[in-house]
């Protein structure tokens, strides 16, 4: 009979290490790091359109918390439009004074 081993079913990304969210941890550091000073953070360019709305949902990902490197109402995001039409995201750390 062929010797098995029961063991607990390991995480569906065990071992994966997802880049955005180590790129979201170290951030999130940074930001803390210097509370209250907004920060460029990505930049986005190419269609206008496409990189305004794809800023903004990055923005709105941030400020929502839902990622966990950014908890609800401890950062703040911002999307700015600048006149070459390059679209910046900016964030800061504003720790639990939001809630």
């Amino acid at each position: 009979m062929p010797e098995i081993t029961f063991t607990p079913l390991p995480p569906a990304n065990s071992g994966r290490v997802d880049r955005r969210t180590v790129a979201a941890v170290e951030i999130a550091a940074q930001l803390r790091a210097r509370p209250g000073e907004w920060a460029l953070i990505r930049t986005k360019t190419g269609d206008t359109k496409r990189a305004q709305s794809a800023a903004q949902s990055y923005a709105r990902t941030i400020r929502t918390g839902r990622l966990r490197a950014y908890p609800v109402g401890q950062f703040e995001a911002r999307a700015r439009t600048a006149e070459s039409g390059v679209t910046h995201v900016y964030a800061r750390y504003v720790g639990d004074a939001q809630q």
